[in-house]
């Protein structure tokens, strides 16, 4: 059988765990093939099924990317769908239901089709929900830059791997990798993903925070790493400052909707307050270093999307 070589087994081991891979996808065919061939390359003792959902009903390609490689024969069982309401909130619900569907389901996992994991992703993903006994999980994320940034701008340390320790945290804010027990989803209402930030992002820290609320419970790792592809237009100065206000925006916006224990919006605008000063002094002090002057100038940018956000505004990213 193909990719049998990469299968972990032992005579009398417990039932294979089920896990239905979603990848959301819109207009990145080459990134989604060469996605689906790295999870080929998992080692794993689970039973995967993998879902790709095309947000893109006009060209499809997506679909006929899955279409060109299940002919070509695939490891895993393969189901190509479409997702026709535009945005990533509807694409990533549409991923879930048809994971619940499939029957039996143990874990739904997502992975972004920009990204590419490491063979150990979804097995270090399994030990870690069962070492800490929580309800979601994640992986380290670390660029793969496609044509590397000035060296000024990689000291800045804004590219660097968004997790070095690994352990039970409070909340996990992205869905670009994760893995959930798929009762998660069974026990919480849908939609899981509010279209309210179809176009602009932010409904993964929206659920994930809705599910914090609800008691869920989160871990992370930086023994698993998912790398993403880092086209020459995320290595720039000016990508990086949009995706301080971006991020600042969505923040701020979704606590404001959300409320969540302990956050209040006069509380907030002292933390927005503290990155406008601390932002000014670090480019003051720090002048003479390009990159940690402009660490000043991203915190700054990041508060400013902050302001927006408590206004109820937001950049649509995916429109």
């Amino acid at each position: 059988m193909k990719g049998a070589n990469h299968e972990i087994s032992s005579p009398g081991a417990p039932a294979r765990p089920q896990v239905s891979i979603g990848i959301p996808t819109f207009r990145r065919s080459t990134y989604l093939g060469q996605l689906l061939r790295s999870l080929e390359k998992l080692q794993t003792r689970a039973a995967i099924t993998v879902i790709v959902a095309d947000n893109d009903t006009i060209g499809r390609e997506g679909i006929s990317a899955c279409r060109s490689i299940i002919a070509a024969g695939y490891r895993f069982p393969l189901l190509a769908i479409e997702s026709p309401i535009r945005g990533i909130a509807d694409t990533r619900n549409i991923l879930a239901q048809m994971a619940l569907q499939q029957g039996g389901v143990d874990y739904v996992a997502m992975i972004d089709d920009d990204s590419w994991p490491e063979p150990n992703w979804i097995e270090t993903l399994l030990d870690l929900i069962d070492a800490e006994g929580v309800d979601l999980v994640r992986a380290a994320m670390e660029p793969d830059f496609e044509q590397p940034p000035e060296p000024w701008l990689v000291r800045t340390e804004l590219y660097r791997p968004s997790i070095t320790e690994t352990g039970r945290v409070e909340q996990i804010h992205a869905a670009g990798n994760f893995l959930a027990r798929a009762d998660v989803f069974r026990e919480v209402d849908s939609p899981w993903f509010s279209p309210e930030y179809a176009l602009t992002g932010g409904e993964d820290d929206d659920f994930f925070l809705r599910l914090k609320e609800l008691g869920y419970t989160f871990a992370q790792t930086a023994n698993a790493v998912v790398h993403e592809r880092m086209p020459a237009t995320r290595c720039t100065p000016r990508w990086l400052l949009d995706r301080a206000l971006m991020n600042g925006s969505s923040w701020a916006r979704i606590r404001m909707r959300r409320r969540p224990t302990g956050w209040t919006p006069s509380l907030e605008a002292v933390k927005i307050a503290a990155g406008f000063v601390f932002g000014a002094l670090t480019i003051c002090l720090f002048f003479w270093s390009r990159a940690r002057a402009f660490r000043g100038v991203y915190r700054i940018y990041r508060s400013l999307g902050k302001v927006r956000g408590m206004q109820g505004k937001q950049q649509q990213y995916y429109s």
